[in-house]
């Protein structure tokens, strides 16, 4: 229950949630949006801060969209001309981005008055922790903020607007972050606990361990897209749950199963023969989902990342993402001497380079045994002795 004049409530997970209007449907029934806390008191408070800073926002969009070219109405009426076209997956992305990181700094601004330099002191804005009090983006998100803004300003020249800004000539600062792996002793266990499982939820981690799978990609596998006697498996869906924006239902969120990220995402992965072996007593001869057997009945990617986390508290190794083992995968593959090109089309990549660049990680060991290489080659300790 809430208290009185109040909308918080605590959840069964523990978490304290509260909410409040952000618009109104047709025929005025309400949409809400949601904070959570550890406590009463603090959600309390974020619910607060929140509500501040709808009314706010909605002041300044009411004032701004009154400019000619008021940068907040160009990029809602683009996102608007775009939506038929795109996945909902994607116009959620860009929902999302436009109303968190772009219109927030840009409110009150014309598209015309936006030049090189405004969009080069955006850029340090948000690569910073000033940014209107949210963490340091990542450079994955500002490359997608930018990727967006391009297309708007490409959709405000269409219009005839006369534009100031340069994109070419924007310094993005790039940092490559090391992706983290399990060890070979981790992996090890892992290995050993999911592998006398008789759980399907536990060989279908195996089988993301042997194969690279991305989680919604496990999540939205199907026994007919498993061809045990051929020995391989065919990836043409993924699932996520994604904001719902439809009017019609006052769900926030609702999963969804659609085609993967890029075409080369579709793709068939041989399995070796001891996967096959954790697969036959598992068996179903139709489309249910490989995590559940059932038809109707699915494991969404933020349960079987919770069952993840679970399995690596109980083994008391790294708590490691859900990625990690495609990133594990990756990595023991060039470890072993794995084609590279095999590799990219069994990870579903558009080139060798994403493969090459984005998850091979070799360890130390394996750097210091390739320089030791070098040694031998030239026979130096001969040398040394001579």
């Amino acid at each position: 229950m809430s208290r009185k004049g109040e909308n918080i409530y605590k959840r069964k997970d523990g978490r304290w949630e509260g909410r409040f209007i952000v618009s109104r449907m047709e025929g005025g029934k309400a949409r809400y949006q949601s904070v959570y806390g550890k406590t009463y008191l603090e959600t309390k408070e974020k619910l607060r801060i929140s509500k501040i800073r709808q009314q706010e926002k909605e002041l300044a969009f009411d004032q701004s969209s009154q400019k000619e070219g008021a940068f907040p109405k160009i990029l809602l009426d683009w996102l608007s001309t775009v939506r038929p076209h795109v996945k909902e997956s994607s116009y959620c992305r860009y929902y999302n981005q436009i109303n968190k990181n772009i219109i927030p700094y840009f409110k009150e601004m014309s598209i015309m008055e936006i030049d090189t330099a405004c969009m080069q002191q955006y850029i340090t804005v948000i690569t910073t922790d000033n940014n209107l009090q949210q963490k340091a983006l990542s450079p994955k998100t500002i490359h997608d903020i930018l990727s967006i803004m391009r297309r708007v300003f490409d959709y405000a020249e269409i219009r005839e607007y006369t534009l100031k800004c340069n994109f070419q000539s924007l310094y993005i600062p790039s940092t490559k972050n090391k992706l983290t792996v399990f060890s070979e002793q981790e992996q090890k266990l892992l290995i050993s606990h999911l592998i006398n499982s008789t759980l399907p939820i536990d060989i279908g981690i195996l089988l993301t361990l042997f194969t690279g799978l991305r989680i919604g990609e496990i999540c939205a596998l199907r026994w007919n897209k498993i061809d045990l006697k051929n020995g391989f498996l065919s990836v043409e869906e993924s699932m996520q749950r994604i904001q719902n924006h439809s009017e019609e239902t006052q769900c926030r969120t609702k999963v969804i199963i659609t085609n993967p990220k890029s075409l080369s995402s579709i793709r068939t992965i041989p399995l070796p023969e001891f996967i096959l072996s954790s697969l036959k007593p598992l068996y179903k001869q139709g489309n249910e989902f490989f995590l559940t057997g059932s038809t109707e009945k699915f494991i969404e990617p933020r349960t079987l990342q919770y069952r993840f986390k679970k399995i690596l508290s109980d083994l008391n190794l790294r708590k490691l993402n859900f990625h990690a083992l495609r990133h594990t995968f990756a990595t023991r593959c060039i470890e072993s001497g794995f084609d590279v090109k095999s590799l990219s089309e069994i990870l579903g990549h558009a080139s060798v380079n994403v493969t090459l660049n984005r998850y091979v990680h070799p360890s130390d060991e394996t750097k210091l045994q390739n320089m030791k290489k070098l040694e031998h080659l030239f026979n130096i300790s001969k040398m040394a002795n001579g």
